[in-house]
């Protein structure tokens, strides 16, 4: 009995002094890197170090393309799970604070095993970098959604409350944004495609889905607007959308447009 007892405490101080020695801390930031590279994308870690029971934690981590920032995510922790390696994966998992909200998920990191689950709940939409970068400054919410990817696949759900939007111009276009409240939606994600599976907006008096795709930055959108009768003849907005018109209280506005990241460092 007290042999196995020797056996196992020397075990876990080589697995411990394994963490400790043999797995720097770069080579974590340098994993959740690479995993991030074939998307685009790069992360900054601030006041990033490593803890002692295979987790570490860092101060800010800002997730970027080219020099814009997209998320930005605070009191970060995570924790690999080192039996994880049996199946061929170093799985971690995080969370942290994002804009007021909370964000938590998990990421595979082996080289063939690129998989991430993210969850986020109750950020506010103005504090996040990435609407301000596609043109959304000023617009305010409440954002929650998730996102599941398998290397370059995946699917996104999200829904927007209490949102209070500022009108935004597509290819010329203007949506009148600032007459809904509420959004949700679903897309999925195949290589540089988005396919928009489902986006929906509700005003009072007026309902608007979206529909299409956006490939390599260039959207292929339709907006359609529904407006009750009596929201009609309250906005005049309509009546610059006439050439939109399909039939009474349906419009069909083409969003034809390059959808790029603005840059915000």
């Amino acid at each position: 009995m007290k042999r196995f007892l020797i056996v196992g405490i020397a075990g876990v101080i080589i697995v411990l002094g394994f963490w400790q020695i043999a797995i720097p801390g770069s080579l974590i930031t340098d994993l959740i890197e690479n995993s991030l590279e074939d998307k685009g994308l790069h992360a900054d870690f601030a006041g990033f170090r490593k803890g002692l029971f295979f987790n570490f934690e860092s101060r800010q981590i800002t997730i970027k393309k080219s020099d814009a920032s997209l998320l930005l995510i605070e009191n970060a922790r995570g924790r690999v799970n080192p039996l994880s390696l049996l199946a061929l994966r170093l799985s971690v998992l995080f969370d942290g604070d994002i804009s007021g909200g909370r964000l938590n998920g998990r990421i595979d990191l082996l080289h063939g095993k690129n998989r991430a689950n993210i969850t986020i709940d109750k950020a506010e939409m103005e504090r996040i970098p990435f609407f301000r970068a596609l043109g959304f400054a000023g617009s305010r919410g409440v954002f929650s959604g998730d996102m599941n990817i398998e290397k370059s696949r995946g699917e996104i759900r999200f829904a927007l409350t209490n949102a209070a939007f500022e009108s935004a111009s597509f290819g010329g276009i203007t949506l009148p944004l600032e007459m809904f409240y509420k959004a949700r939606g679903a897309m999925t994600i195949n290589n540089n495609t988005v396919d928009i599976k489902s986006f929906a907006l509700e005003g009072d008096g007026i309902y608007a889905r979206i529909k299409g795709n956006i490939t390599d930055g260039r959207a292929a959108l339709t907006a359609e607007l529904m407006p009750e009768r009596s929201f009609k003849e309250k906005n005049y907005i309509f009546s610059m959308l006439e050439q939109y018109k399909v039939s009474p209280g349906y419009y069909s506005i083409p969003i034809n447009s390059n959808f790029a990241v603005n840059s915000e460092k």
